[in-house]
């Protein structure tokens, strides 16, 4: 008697064991849940309307983008090329300051559009590609970074 008594007290602490162990699972998920819900709400960023677009041709900017660069691009390391209906003019470091203040002052009051892109192009150095396309550097070359304006 003794011994089922015994078996009966220990097959009870098992079953409290186990309903205690489900609750303390059962109040980790809610915790886990109501986290999740609250890091949701806090990120700006999900209530954000986004636009989907096509980028292929380049984003369209105004002169004012154009003027802008050309001020900035011996700053920014970058070459400038402006492509409109009498050809295309490359700014790089040899262009004088004069040559961009005349295409300033001519398309200053314009209201033109451009499409803008971006080229960087790598000169020199080893590389290998793997399989997947990723490029591993053996020895570093010199980028370029060319900013395109086509005029539409």
């Amino acid at each position: 008697m003794e011994n089922v008594s015994d078996a009966l007290k220990m097959a009870f602490a098992i079953f409290v064991f186990i309903i205690a162990l489900s609750i303390v699972f059962f109040l980790l998920s809610e915790i886990k849940s109501t986290a999740d819900s609250i890091m949701f709400d806090s990120d700006k960023t999900n209530y954000f309307a986004w636009e989907t677009g096509s980028l292929e041709n380049g984003r369209i900017v105004g002169i004012d983008t154009v003027i802008s660069t050309l001020k900035n691009y011996t700053k920014q390391s970058t070459y400038v090329i402006i492509e409109d209906s009498s050809g295309s003019t490359e700014y790089n470091f040899s262009t004088t300051k004069e040559e961009i203040e005349n295409f300033i002052n001519s398309n200053i009051k314009k209201t033109d559009q451009y499409l803008e892109n971006i080229r960087e192009i790598t000169t020199g150095g080893k590389y290998k590609v793997a399989e997947d396309g990723t490029r591993v550097t053996i020895q570093p070359g010199t980028t370029r970074t060319y900013v395109i304006y086509t005029k539409i």
